[in-house]
C-alpha cells in the first residue's frame, strides 16, 4: 500500500528537506491549497 502525506500549501510542507524526507521513506506527498473556513 503506497504511503501519503495530504497537506496544504504551507511553506514547511513545501520545503526542500521536508521533502527528501519524504523521498527517502518512499511517500507521496500531495498538496492543496486549504478549503476549510476559519
Amino acid at each position: 500500500m503506497p504511503l501519503i502525506l495530504h497537506a496544504d500549501n504551507g511553506a514547511a510542507m513545501k520545503s526542500q528537506t521536508l521533502q527528501v524526507k519524504l523521498q527517502e521513506l518512499a511517500i507521496t506527498p500531495i498538496t492543496q491549497p486549504p478549503t476549510g473556513k476559519q
